[in-house]
C-alpha cells in the first residue's frame, strides 16, 4: 500500500512540475508574433484594450476599420500620434507574420496622452486603421497592434501594448 501511494505521490509531482513549465507557453504562432514585435506578452492586452465599436465597421477589404482604444489602468497612458499602429497578416503557408501597411493619415502631431477612466476622462479614444489590402483577394485575418508606454516616476516607462484580429472578407 506505502509502494502505491509512493508512486502515486512521484507521479503526481511529475505532473505539476511539467504542467508548471508548460502553463504559460505560447502557441508557436503567438510566440513568433512577440518575437517580430519586440514585446514581450505579459505586456500585451493586459494595460490597455483594443475592441471593435458596436457599429461603423463594414469588415471588408479596402475599407478603414474602426478601433476603440482602452486605458485598464489608474494612470496616463502615452502612444505616438499614429498610436503606434502596425498590422500583420499570418501566412499560414510559409508560417510567419507579414507586415501590411497602414493607409490611415494621422493628423495629430506629437505624442497622445490616454487618460484612465475618471471624472473628466471615458479611458477610451475611437481611431481608424486602414490596412492595404491591394494584394489580397480572399478573406484576411488581419491583426492590428497599438504600442505606448506608461511613465514612471523616477524610473524607464513600462511597455504597454495590445491587439485585435479582424477578418475582413472581400
Amino acid at each position: 500500500m506505502k509502494k502505491i501511494a509512493i508512486s502515486f505521490i512521484a507521479i503526481l509531482v511529475i505532473a505539476l512540475v511539467v504542467l508548471a513549465f508548460t502553463q504559460d507557453r505560447l502557441p508557436k504562432k503567438e510566440r513568433e508574433f512577440a518575437e517580430v514585435v519586440q514585446i514581450e506578452a505579459d505586456y500585451l492586452n493586459t494595460s490597455v484594450e483594443l475592441a471593435l465599436p458596436a457599429s461603423g465597421n463594414h469588415y471588408k477589404l479596402g475599407y478603414p476599420i474602426l478601433l476603440n482604444l482602452i486605458n485598464r489602468t489608474f494612470n496616463p497612458l502615452t502612444f505616438p500620434a499614429n498610436f503606434g499602429v502596425t498590422l500583420y497578416i499570418y501566412d499560414e503557408a510559409n508560417n510567419y507574420w507579414l507586415e501590411v501597411d497602414n493607409l490611415t493619415v494621422y493628423s495629430h502631431v506629437g505624442d497622445r496622452q490616454l487618460l484612465p477612466v475618471g471624472k473628466e476622462s471615458t479611458g477610451e479614444v475611437t481611431f481608424t486603421v486602414y490596412p492595404d489590402s491591394q494584394g489580397l483577394t480572399q478573406a484576411a485575418e488581419v491583426r492590428v497592434l497599438v504600442r505606448g508606454e506608461q511613465p514612471q516616476e523616477g524610473a524607464d516607462s513600462l511597455p504597454v501594448g495590445a491587439y485585435i484580429d479582424i477578418n475582413l472578407i472581400p
